[in-house]
């Protein structure tokens, strides 16, 4: 199943966050989740999507000091996929198949990295929060346009389908 959420209000990387319900679709393990944003200045270190925790979860985070953006789960310092100076304006695809995780950028350069073989189980129970960590204390900086958050991992084909339904919305990729 699909859950969607449209965001142009979070972006001052004060107060404005959303917190959603726990919901089944929510904490399954195998998931994709995309975040199409524009990545603001401030602080060193920055969430735009967690569930669950920062040890047993899954999240989408930019740390300024390495200026690296990733997509995690389980653990976000182990089993993470980042990319090095991601462009301001950016759609992020992450991808948990239970084995591997994936992420493609999509902006005027794409990048495709995997962490093959990863496997971990996590409980992900809790609020799914959009705009900051589970304890508010790393704020997203920047705007986000949308998120979409699927229950299940896509299939190589579905993905393919989903970038382009971000080029013709977002002009992002190619």
């Amino acid at each position: 199943s699909l859950t969607r959420y449209m965001l142009p209000s979070i972006s001052d990387g004060s107060n404005d966050n959303l917190a959603v319900a726990d919901a089944s679709g929510l904490a399954s393990v195998a998931r994709t989740v995309v975040v199409i944003s524009k990545i603001g200045s401030g602080a060193a270190y920055r969430a735009m999507l967690m569930k669950g925790s920062w040890g047993n979860g899954y999240g989408m985070t930019f740390r300024n000091s390495t200026t690296d953006f990733s997509f995690w789960v389980k653990g976000w310092s182990s089993g993470y996929v980042a990319v090095t100076n991601p462009a301001q304006y950016s759609a992020y695809i992450g991808r948990y198949d239970g084995s591997d995780v994936d992420l493609w950028t999509m902006n005027s350069s794409s990048y495709h990295g995997t962490n093959s073989g990863f496997g971990q189980t996590y409980d992900a129970t809790g609020s799914l929060y959009l705009g900051t960590d589970s304890t508010k204390t790393y704020p997203w900086s920047g705007k986000i346009a949308e998120v979409l958050v699927y229950s299940r991992a896509l299939t190589e084909a579905e993905r393919l389908q989903l970038q382009a339904y971000i080029h013709e919305h977002y002009g992002l990729g190619d």
